[in-house]
C-alpha cells in the first residue's frame, strides 16, 4: 500500500490513506495519515456529536446530512449540538485531535479567509467506524464511480466525497461484502480529480484483494 500512496506525495501534492476494520482496529495508515489536512465532505462530526450531547440519532429530520450532504441541515445540526465551540470541544474530548471546524458548511468566504475545517484520515476513519457501530453507514450514498473511481466487482461502497476546499479531494468510504465492513479514507491536497480517483481505485483494489478475497 505504501508503494501506491507514496507516488502521490511530492512537492505540494499530498495524499493520506487510512484503513480500519469495523471494530476500530487500524489495518493501514499511510505516512501522512495523522496529519491535519483540509477537510471537504466530512459531515460526520455534527452527526456523531448529536448522539453524545442529545442522546439519540438525529436521523428523523436530518437524514439528508448523510444521504445527500445537505449543508443547511448540517449547519442546523451544529446549532443543535450547541454551536461551533461546543462541536470543537466534543472533538477534543473524543481524541479527534486533528479535526477542527473553522467555518460552517458552505461558507466559502470564511474558508477563503483562512478559517479552515481540518481532519486527518485516521480521525475520519475512526468516525466512520462509529457510524457503523450505530448502524447508519448505509445512509452514505455518494456514487464514487461517477468520479471515475473503480469499485471492485462484488464490493458495495457507501461513501461521501468532498472537493474544492483548500485544493482538497476526499473520499470517506465503507466497503462491504455481506456482513463484513472495512473503512477506507482517502484525503488529497493538490491532486486533480483524475489523480484522486486513480489513487482511490488502487487503494480499493488492494483492500478488496487483501481483506476480502484473501481474507475470507
Amino acid at each position: 500500500m505504501d508503494a501506491i500512496v507514496d507516488t502521490y506525495n511530492s512537492g505540494s501534492s499530498n495524499a493520506a490513506v487510512s484503513v480500519m476494520t469495523s471494530d476500530n482496529l487500524k489495518s493501514y495508515s499511510s505516512s501522512k495519515a495523522s496529519y491535519s489536512m483540509n477537510a471537504a465532505g466530512l459531515y460526520l462530526p455534527p452527526w456523531l456529536a448529536y448522539y453524545d450531547l442529545v442522546g439519540g440519532s438525529p436521523a428523523g429530520g436530518y437524514q439528508s446530512v448523510l444521504s445527500s450532504m445537505d449543508n443547511d441541515k448540517a449547519n442546523e445540526l451544529i446549532d443543535r449540538d450547541g454551536g461551533m465551540d461546543m462541536l470543537n470541544s466534543w472533538l477534543s474530548a473524543h481524541d479527534y485531535n486533528e479535526t477542527r471546524f473553522g467555518h460552517l458548511y458552505g461558507d466559502v468566504n470564511a474558508s477563503e479567509n483562512g478559517y479552515n475545517n481540518t481532519t486527518s484520515s485516521d480521525d475520519a476513519a475512526k468516525m466512520l467506524t462509529q457510524l457503523i457501530a450505530k448502524g447508519e453507514d448505509g445512509l452514505l450514498s455518494y456514487n464514487v464511480t461517477s468520479d471515475g473511481v473503480v469499485v471492485p466487482d462484488g464490493a458495495t461502497v457507501h461513501a461521501h466525497r468532498g472537493m474544492g476546499v483548500g485544493d482538497a479531494y476526499d473520499y470517506f468510504m465503507v466497503v462491504s461484502s455481506g456482513s463484513k465492513k472495512v473503512v477506507v479514507v482517502v484525503l488529497t491536497e493538490g491532486q486533480t480529480k483524475e489523480q484522486a480517483a486513480s489513487l482511490t481505485s488502487n487503494v480499493l483494489k488492494q483492500v478488496w484483494q487483501k481483506m476480502f478475497v484473501s481474507g475470507k
